[in-house]
């Protein structure tokens, strides 16, 4: 009987161990903000990681928009991982819509999103600009939390007029609760493209 409770009294011990270790380990991994971008057709208009995750507060690798006339375009959507709810209570949204006036199929499956946390990526937008008529808008919202910033560079690697809002590489706009960002993209023949990369953090 003794040896029975040493051996329950042991296992408790453990188990208890455990749960306090895994309660650590959960504890110790950042939220990370995550970028899904994979071509539907030429790779060269969609360059960067297909897959990342970022942890707070550092900045994703870039990605580059360069759609044009060449087949197809680039799928664009966006994850929340924060497994440890270091930022429970947060929303961030991702809008896309077409300029007005402009063409239709450039931005395609337009509409506003809502960011999910910890079941990967939430709908796709596909970006599919060229030398039709406008561009397409995307639009970065950040409620539910007053002390956490979503950070955005976009910056011109050519010709500026096809990225509307763009700042000098380096430089960034922040979308926090009551403060949006608004990006244009309007890649087309002309030279060079448009590159994104984002950064979540305390403010």
């Amino acid at each position: 009987m003794r040896l029975h409770r040493r051996l329950m009294t042991s296992l408790c011990m453990a188990a208890a161990a455990m749960a306090v270790a895994a309660s650590t380990a959960f504890a110790a991994v950042p939220p990370s903000f995550g970028i899904s971008f994979t071509p539907d057709g030429d790779p060269g208009q969609c360059s960067g990681p297909t897959q990342q995750w970022a942890p707070a507060p550092n900045w994703s690798s870039a990605i580059r928009l360069d759609t044009d006339g060449r087949r197809g375009g680039c799928q664009l959507a966006f994850g929340l991982h924060d497994v440890s709810g270091t930022f429970a209570g947060l929303l961030i949204t991702y809008q896309w819509f077409v300029t007005p006036g402009g063409n239709a199929g450039q931005c395609g499956n337009q509409g506003q999103f809502t960011v999910p946390t910890n079941i990967g990526f939430g709908p796709n937008i596909r970006v599919d600009t060229d030398d039709s008529a406008g561009g397409c808008y995307l639009v970065f919202q950040v409620s539910g939390r007053d002390d956490v910033a979503l950070d955005v560079q976009f910056w011109a690697d050519g010709d500026p007029g096809q990225c509307g809002n763009a700042l000098p590489q380096g430089q960034y706009w922040t979308a926090s609760s009551g403060s949006t960002v608004t990006i244009l993209d309007d890649t087309d023949g002309r030279l060079g493209g448009c590159d994104l990369a984002f950064r979540l953090r305390h403010m």
